[in-house]
């Protein structure tokens, strides 16, 4: 797997980030100026599909926000979790096409003759 890519796996790097941060917080840690660091950290672990998504949609001119970050995390993750649902829903509802073929033996016969391979 090439980083975070799916919805739950988004929704456990958001988890641990915030407990992380919330525990160094109480650490006393100034992880308040940690922003671009921890953005730029965190980018490397996230599937480049959304990596792309992320640097599309972010202002090149503001210094990224761990918060804002992760809000596009979680929006990222339910917009997967959408497509997620969306592909078991078509897959289930949409019928499978079943083939069959019915094959007759033949007796061979000499093309030239009409006489039986048999003999």
């Amino acid at each position: 797997m090439e980083g975070y890519s799916n919805a739950s796996s988004l929704r456990q790097l958001i988890s641990q980030v915030k407990q992380n941060i919330a525990a160094l917080k109480n650490l006393g840690e100034a992880v308040d100026q940690w922003d671009n660091v921890m953005v730029c950290l965190l980018i490397r672990k996230i599937d480049s599909e959304s990596s792309k998504a992320y640097y599309l949609q972010h202002n090149n001119n503001a210094k990224p926000t761990l918060s804002e970050f992760l809000t596009f995390l979680e929006q990222r993750a339910f917009a997967l979790e959408s497509m997620e649902g969306k592909r078991e829903t078509q897959s289930v509802s949409m019928p499978r096409k079943l083939q069959v073929s019915n094959v007759v033996v033949k007796e061979a016969k000499c093309l030239y003759c009409g006489a039986s391979a048999a003999a």
